[in-house]
């Protein structure tokens, strides 16, 4: 639900002259939920005025605290990337001017620009992502999460509950021919099961510390190479339910990914050196319910873009994608 209107602050932040007298070439990547501007050698980063029931940026104040805690939480693991919370401001003449001294009216998350061809979801696609890399990206994700604080009170068999009635009600709420209800309805059953018979020992780990503060939204399109190392970014600051969640949890969208890409040795190797680094074996037994949960989260995305899809074409597109990974949940159950 998009809540005000943004459009004079787009305008301005889509204008060369507002980077400066370089006049940097101005690229505009837009999202969901921001508007990520790409001038010279940084990144500019707004968050869209609107509102979702898992995430909340209504006001232009709560923008700015989701800034400061997006910028927070990725400095600790991305630090060359995030550099600080600049205001836009109302200068005297009544035009916009970025971190001016007059009054804020919206907050940017500026950022060390990369090149894009380096993201790992580019390199898979390239047929470029070699297996060493892989390994150092299971050795990055373990110390990401060593590092990271732990979560009190949250993570165990209530909070994998919720992703799976959150993905249940969803489902129910699909045409037939986006996603079959035999086949969503066969999923959720198993995956419940699966999750109460694991119940003990998911809040097992939850009391021993192994639900932290993770990277919640960890796939390869948020994973970059910088000078050669992997490095996740754009962690997820705006919900706790989603990033504050089991270790393994957190890694099993990762290897989700690169499981449903066809890189089944990418994702051995990952998996070996996290549990090598980390020596949490113990991960591996809730790892096939992590890793269907994973899928059918990604079915319940893709379904609900392709409702909002504008042509028969896309819409056809996110419908198979949403029925593939509905499928990838069932298998990895297995």
């Amino acid at each position: 639900m998009v809540i005000d209107d943004q459009r004079e602050v787009l305008e301005v932040l889509s204008r060369p002259d507002t980077y400066g007298p370089s006049r940097p070439e101005v690229t505009r990547i837009d999202t969901h939920s921001a508007a990520v501007f790409l001038a010279g050698d940084r990144a500019w980063k707004l968050k869209r005025a609107v509102r979702y029931d898992y995430l909340d940026f209504s006001t232009v104040e709560r923008r700015r605290q989701c800034c400061e805690a997006e910028l927070a939480l990725n400095v600790r693991i991305a630090p060359s990337i995030y550099r600080r919370v600049v205001p836009l401001t109302r200068d005297g003449d009544g035009g916009l001017v970025l971190d001016g001294q007059g009054p804020a009216v919206e907050w940017l998350l500026e950022m060390q620009r990369f090149d894009g061809d380096a993201l790992c979801d580019r390199l898979a696609e390239r047929g470029a992502l070699g297996l060493p890399t892989m390994q150092a990206l299971g050795h990055a994700v373990a110390v990401m999460h060593a590092t990271a604080p732990v979560s009190r009170g949250r993570g165990g068999a209530a909070s994998m509950r919720w992703v799976i009635d959150g993905n249940a009600s969803a489902f129910a709420s699909f045409a037939e021919d986006l996603l079959p209800q035999a086949r969503h309805r066969v999923v959720t059953g198993r995956t419940r099961a699966l999750c109460e018979r694991l119940a003990p020992r998911l809040d097992a780990r939850a009391a021993r510390g192994l639900v932290r503060q993770c990277h919640g939204d960890l796939h390869l399109r948020n994973i970059v190479l910088l000078e050669g190392r992997p490095t996740p970014f754009d962690a997820v600051e705006f919900n706790d339910a989603i990033s504050h969640i089991d270790v393994w949890y957190d890694l099993a969208f990762l290897l989700m990914d690169l499981w449903r890409r066809g890189l089944r040795r990418h994702a051995n190797v990952v998996l070996n050196e996290y549990a090598r680094t980390t020596g949490d074996l113990d991960g591996l037994a809730v790892l096939p319910l992590f890793l269907a949960c994973r899928a059918a989260v990604r079915a319940k995305t893709s379904a609900t873009a392709a409702t909002l899809a504008r042509d028969a074409e896309a819409r056809a597109t996110l419908a198979a994608t949403g029925r593939g990974y509905l499928a990838l949940a069932e298998s990895l159950l297995e």
